[in-house]
């Protein structure tokens, strides 16, 4: 960032990630708002999944959607450990 830029900002933002329980919330949320009505992540797997993505959104989405396709590619219906670091492995986290 050039120095002319850098004058012009007058504030900085750092954002702190979600808690486990904020995000365990966020992950039941999201699914529920496409229509999941029962707990498909075991409690193992979501403390993996916060742990992995230091309680980024944009980690967690990218790491449940990857757990999501391992399971579905896998025929699982719920996700557990194992999804959580095949997830991470494709992810390279």
């Amino acid at each position: 960032m050039g120095l002319p830029l850098k004058q012009r900002i007058t504030s900085k933002y750092s954002m702190k990630g979600l808690s486990l329980q904020e995000t365990c919330e966020y992950i039941k949320s999201r699914l529920g708002l496409s229509g999941v009505v029962r707990d498909i992540f075991t409690d193992q797997a979501l403390a993996n999944i916060h742990s992995s993505s230091s309680g980024f959104p944009r980690n967690i989405n990218n790491i449940a959607t990857a757990c999501l396709m391992y399971c579905a590619w896998k025929g699982l219906d719920s996700v557990d450990e194992e999804a959580v670091y095949q997830a991470n492995i494709e992810l390279a986290v």
